[in-house]
């Protein structure tokens, strides 16, 4: 009974689903089998990876001696008096004839900075009663200043005491521009690490294919500091003699570490 509708089906029909059943087969064994191949290969990648096998790393550094082009120098006018009007008014003269001056030798006035103005009240302990009295105001005023042409550095300190300052914050030389001189010195560290790596391979008797990886350090050039700091009197400054500025140099050190395919 079962069998009756089967055999009811035409022959042709019959071999046709055969057909489309082993077709279907088939393509099930090829999938499970591309499948077992895959997992096949990943086992072996990692048993085997070629990033161990096929690279060799080698470092390289490069160093370029650097000729400070800038100067940098904070200078401060401060005083004290019995009013707010009095002692901005002191002070105001003072630094506005230091920035004149500055601007006299031929200073850009982008590279004449505020960077402190502070005024505050002052008290003195008064022994008889036990209390803080009143004593006045200070003001501070201080700005930084960018010296492009450093033979000109002992006239602005000179010149900038003569005019009423009386404190100069630390002399400190550097590169302005940096960056050209640390890319001369990152090509001399990526040619010692060349010669490096090719003087290996000839001796391993094996071939440099491209480069798989790059890394990189590089110090940034410390400011050189002349430890020229000191709080002056106005009759001291009228007294001080100029220092002679010397720029020195600095060293800009680039190490890179790369790794090469061995072919």
């Amino acid at each position: 009974m079962i069998n009756e509708p089967y055999s009811q089906i035409p022959s042709k029909l019959k071999i046709a689903l055969g057909l489309l059943l082993i077709l279907w087969l088939a393509t099930l064994s090829v999938h499970k089998i591309f499948q077992a191949g895959l997992s096949y290969q990943e086992l072996n990648h990692w048993q085997n990876p070629r990033s161990t096998n096929d690279t060799v790393s080698l470092s390289g550094e490069g160093k370029v001696v650097a000729i400070p082009d800038v100067a940098i120098i904070s200078l401060s006018v401060e005083n004290r008096s019995k009013t707010v009007a009095a002692v901005q008014q002191d002070s105001n003269k003072k630094m506005n004839d230091i920035v004149s001056y500055l601007k006299g030798l031929d200073i850009d006035k982008k590279d004449i900075k505020t960077t402190n103005y502070n005024l505050r009240p002052l008290y003195a302990y008064n022994q008889e009663t036990g209390k803080q009295i009143f004593d006045g105001y200070e003001l501070n005023q201080t700005i930084e200043v960018k010296i492009r042409q450093l033979d000109k550095a002992s006239q602005v300190l000179d010149g900038a005491l003569s005019k009423g300052a009386n404190q100069i914050g630390q002399l400190n030389f550097t590169v302005d521009n940096p960056e050209q001189l640390r890319n001369e010195a990152r090509l001399k560290a990526i040619a010692q690490a060349k010669e490096k790596a090719l003087a290996l391979a000839e001796a391993a008797g094996v071939k440099l294919g491209k480069v798989r990886s790059f890394s990189e350090n590089t110090n940034s050039p410390t400011p050189y500091r002349n430890y020229l700091s000191q709080d002056l009197s106005y009759a001291e400054s009228a007294k001080t003699i100029a220092p002679t500025i010397e720029a020195g140099s600095q060293e800009i050190i680039v190490q890179v570490t790369m790794s090469f395919e061995i072919e």
